[in-house]
């Protein structure tokens, strides 16, 4: 059942959701599509730099702080979250099990994105460490995740550089025209097609 959320009007409108997206957004409680990823890296590092480099790649991305809205009769939309605390868990583990690991997290669902549309579960394991980024699929695919991992492992070293926009939408990739915020604005007939049907009339 999808529940619908109104905006309040302290909340900052990141933009609708297209239809792919809203797709996901409405599968997401009952047949959840996460986007995941992982990186290994040799050694391992102190929580509070990673949670500052965390930090650091939230502020570079408006989804990350962000969570999804549903207003009667309109479509859904991100909206920035009044949420502060980032979403990152630590754990040690003497026997990781990456594919268990894995099949664990793809398991959580983000339900319809009131919350946070993120979370990065950091693991520490002997001489390695596991990062694994997970995302809702409405916000984040493969090509976002890519670039989120990139700037968390570069954040983590320093190498930062300015805050990267809104990244293109599914429909801009595709050439589509921006999501109408209404679903009555899509069904309504075009005024060509309103007059091929009166030309039929006469």
């Amino acid at each position: 059942m999808i529940k619908n959320s109104p905006i309040s009007a302290d909340l900052q409108d990141l933009g609708t959701l297209d239809a792919l997206s809203e797709f996901f957004w409405a599968t997401e409680a009952t047949f959840s599509r996460l986007a995941l990823l992982v990186a290994e890296l040799n050694g391992t590092r102190d929580h509070a730099q990673w949670s500052e480099a965390v930090q650091t790649v939230i502020s570079r991305y408006p989804l990350m702080s962000a969570s999804i809205r549903k207003t009667p009769g309109q479509r859904p939309v991100f909206v920035r979250s009044q949420l502060t605390d980032p979403i990152c868990e630590f754990r040690c583990s003497q026997d990781l099990d990456l594919d268990l690991l894995i099949a664990c997290q793809l398991g959580q669902s983000f339900g319809l994105g009131e919350d946070r549309l993120y979370r990065f579960v950091i693991i520490e394991h002997t001489d390695r460490t596991v990062v694994i980024f997970v995302g809702h699929h409405a916000a984040f695919d493969g090509r976002t995740n890519i670039l989120i991992m990139g700037d968390l492992l570069r954040a983590r070293k320093g190498q930062m550089t300015a805050v990267r926009l809104l990244p293109p939408t599914r429909s801009e990739l595709l050439g589509l025209p921006a999501p109408s915020p209404f679903y009555d604005e899509l069904m309504a007939p075009s005024d060509e097609s309103k007059s091929d049907h009166t030309d039929g009339l006469k």
